[in-house]
């Protein structure tokens, strides 16, 4: 079930500065294309540590170092982005899950 799933994620989970990443380069305009492309990649690992860097329309990074702002941002946006999606139906204070997303 998801509980046991999660609960072995989060043993597996490494912390601290020196652990390693899973870096993900991506574009707020395209927010979920790029969430999706990172988290699909063969060496990310969802036990490491993300680290963001926003890139603008070009592909130029915007130079912001990740301190926990960036990923703070990513991770906010891709929320944003799936409660506006048809993932979730219903009156905006109190949406939930569809089972017929397309």
């Amino acid at each position: 079930n998801i509980e046991n799933i999660l609960k072995e994620l989060e043993k597996a989970i490494e912390y601290g500065d020196e652990s390693p990443a899973s870096y993900v380069s991506v574009c707020r305009s395209r927010i979920w294309m790029g969430a999706r492309l990172a988290l699909s990649r063969k060496s990310f690992q969802p036990h490491w540590r993300i680290d963001v860097k926003f890139m603008d329309d070009v592909g130029k990074a915007e130079g912001a170092v990740d301190s926990g702002g960036p990923k703070r941002e990513f991770f906010t946006l891709v929320l944003d982005y799936l409660h506006g999606s048809e993932l979730f139906v219903g009156p905006e204070n109190s949406k939930f899950i569809s089972y017929c997303s397309s």
